[in-house]
This record gives structure tokens, C-alpha cells and sequence, in this order.
């Protein structure tokens, strides 16, 4: 009989830790809700995470290395000048 108890327990422990955590979302849910924008759109991304199983819905980047800034910049420039001469073609 102590076996079965003590097989029940570690169950018993995670289904109260999960309802713990339900309460919690449902009280950021709530906060969400009242709060400004910093603070509402942070809950929110929380809250988004854990209904996806903590996936992120986006690869999280860090920060780009100089020669990617330039890159993005020149590629920028080209799009720019292209889409300059064709509106340029357009109007003639």
C-alpha cells in the first residue's frame, strides 16, 4: 500500500504545480489586460510561449555583426536606386 502511494504522489505534486501554473497565467492573462503596452505586450509573450509549449514563434537573433549592417545598408541602397529607375521608366 505504500508503494501505490508513493507512485501517486510525484502525480499528485505535478497536477497541483500545473494548476499552480494555470493560476498564475490566468492572473498574467488578467494584468495583461489592465496594463501599458510594455508591460501588456511582455505578459503576452510569456503567455504565447507557454501555449506553445515554450517554442518561440520566431528565431531570436542577437545582435548583427558589422559587415551584416553594411550589407543590409548597400542592399537598401540598390533596392532604392532600382525601384527609382523603374518608377522613372514608368512615368515616360
Amino acid at each position: 500500500m505504500g508503494r501505490k502511494q508513493s507512485l501517486s504522489e510525484p502525480v499528485r505534486r505535478k497536477k497541483l504545480k500545473k494548476q499552480r501554473m494555470d493560476e498564475h497565467f490566468a492572473q498574467m492573462v488578467k494584468i495583461a489586460e489592465e496594463r501599458k503596452s510594455r508591460i501588456k505586450f511582455t505578459l503576452k509573450d510569456a503567455i504565447d510561449l507557454r501555449q506553445n509549449n515554450w517554442v518561440p514563434r520566431k528565431e531570436q537573433t542577437g545582435p548583427k555583426k558589422i559587415d551584416e549592417v553594411r550589407q543590409d545598408f548597400h542592399q537598401g541602397a540598390t533596392d532604392k536606386t532600382v525601384f527609382a529607375k523603374s518608377a522613372s521608366t514608368s512615368k515616360k
